[in-house]
């Protein structure tokens, strides 16, 4: 990806939860400023003046002699959890508005065991603002593609589907024709999105698509053609 500054204005929640986001925006060098709303519990745009006043003193580096020197150690490692990721794979996937909140994620584990810590994470979302219907009525989290759990099909006996599902191979090369216009690198971005998405926005539908990619793939025992490649490409 091509490189990106960030200027952080303002402190994270000094009591109560925090509650990761994560907005991509992809392109040339820019620098890109936002507010941390405590009101609202969120990332939110500053007013064109004094984003021009910020963006102009990061030009000049007046933040740089208070910053700490840059983990360059950490850029190899970096580029190769993100060299699929392209503007075309996050426009595709990332939600209305660029934001990603684990808010919009708490009907996701309703009915799973919590802990003691867990259940009082309910009890604070459950009284905050994110928990209002008219704002998870508004909002929409990722575009993940769908990725069957079970292969069925028509017409098959009990050993063809179980042959179907212990080997994806097809299931896999039907996905990437039918969702991914047969472009592997699309598919990659997504496996690099959503991990991404898990590992710094702390998303749980991001894991849960990660996991579903990851298992697809490691079920393909016979992927031929572009799988090949794609397997390779995703374990290299």
């Amino acid at each position: 990806m091509d490189e990106i500054k960030m200027t952080d204005l303002g402190t994270p929640l000094a009591e109560g939860v925090k509650l990761p986001q994560l907005c991509l925006q992809p392109g040339k060098i820019a620098v890109i400023v936002r507010k941390w709303d405590q009101q609202e519990e969120r990332l939110i745009k500053v007013p064109e003046e004094e984003e021009e006043r910020y963006c102009h003193a990061v030009r000049s580096f007046e933040f740089d002699r208070h910053l700490g020197p840059y983990g360059l150690n950490q850029w190899g490692e970096w580029k190769q959890l993100s060299n699929y990721l392209t503007k075309s794979v996050i426009e595709r996937i990332e939600p209305i508005g660029g934001e990603i909140t684990v808010t919009l994620e708490s009907d996701m584990v309703t009915n799973a065991h919590k802990s003691t810590a867990e259940k009082a994470l309910d009890e604070q979302l459950g009284i905050g603002k994110f928990s209002r219907s008219d704002d998870k009525s508004q909002s929409r989290g990722c575009y993940y593609t769908l990725i069957p759990r079970v292969v069925k099909r028509g017409g098959m006996n009990v050993e063809e589907l179980t042959s179907l599902n212990l080997d994806k191979t097809q299931l896999l090369e039907s996905i990437l024709i039918k969702d991914f216009g047969g472009s592997e690198d699309l598919l990659l971005g997504e496996l690099q999105f959503s991990y991404i998405a898990f590992l710094m926005g702390q998303s749980l539908a991001a894991f849960l698509q990660w996991k579903s990619l990851v298992s697809l793939l490691l079920s393909c025992t016979e992927a031929v053609s572009a799988c090949v490649h794609c397997r390779i490409s995703v374990f290299d």
